[in-house]
């Protein structure tokens, strides 16, 4: 799987191309090969867990214990995919629930929805990126993965790895682009699916742009913390301070907002 550094909107182009054409080829790999390429990713983010840590302190000014963190979930995810990829397959279903129906059956089937597009975000560009990924990967879906500009380099080190781990270089490819390569990605027909995470107003423009692709959407969020009457407070005042002031902030579950009972405010 490329890294691709495309400076204007036709290369980038150039690569949705390519990765639509490999949707033929990412549908027939058996189940059992695509979990196998997850296991083999899995395995090797847990193997270079520190190389990570260096790199997300180096990139996103990320503490390297929050990196090791990210790494341990981002191989997590890749362990369950590949888990996912032998369960992921359809359904037998009686039809005798009206009559008419007895002695017979539908038979519900999976299939690739087609080729996707990811949009992650800077402050957690392996995590993040792997829990769009590795999904597709386990049901066979070509992909084309825009790196955020703030982490070149841990786009180029997970195309490495999941090259490494087996996966198409047709099937998938991982891109540094400008914004407007990027937005013209996104109303590109070839695309059957956006998945974007980061603000509100990026995401639902995108949304506007995407045409009649399936799009999921993970925008900003408002976590609240509740403090109730019985509850250890300076346990809980010293754990909203970490959870709204880590890593500056920049998590999507960062403490916003506070409810206290009134007995302990």
């Amino acid at each position: 799987m490329a890294f691709i550094e495309a400076k204007t909107t036709e290369e980038a182009l150039k690569v949705a191309g390519l990765v639509a054409a490999g949707s033929a080829k990412a549908a027939r790999m058996p189940a059992h090969a695509r979990a196998k390429v997850l296991t083999a990713l899995s395995e090797a983010v847990r193997a270079g867990r520190e190389r990570w840590a260096a790199l997300l302190a180096e990139e996103v000014a990320k503490p390297l214990k929050d990196g090791r963190r990210e790494a341990d979930r981002a191989a997590f995810t890749c362990s369950y995919a590949a888990g996912e990829a032998l369960r992921w397959g359809g359904q037998w279903l009686p039809l005798d629930a009206e009559p008419g129906g007895e002695n017979r059956s539908a038979l519900i089937r999976r299939v690739p929805r087609g080729p996707a597009l990811f949009i992650s975000p800077f402050n957690f560009p392996l995590n993040l990126s792997v829990h769009k990924v590795a999904p597709a990967i386990a049901v066979g879906v070509p992909l084309v993965l825009k790196a955020p500009p703030q982490a070149p380099k841990a786009g180029r080190l997970l195309a490495e790895a999941l090259s490494a781990a087996g996966w198409p270089d047709e099937c998938g490819a991982v891109v540094s682009c400008p914004n407007e390569a990027a937005e013209a990605l996104v109303k590109d027909e070839r695309f059957a699916t956006l998945s974007f995470t980061g603000s509100a107003g990026v995401g639902w423009k995108l949304k506007t742009a995407a045409g009649r692709k399936h799009v999921v959407l993970e925008l900003g969020g408002a976590a609240c913390v509740a403090v109730c009457a019985d509850a250890d407070v300076p346990f809980a005042a010293a754990r909203c301070a970490a959870g709204g002031f880590a890593y500056s902030g920049q998590t999507c579950i960062s403490v916003q907002r506070i409810l206290v009972d009134a007995a302990v405010y």
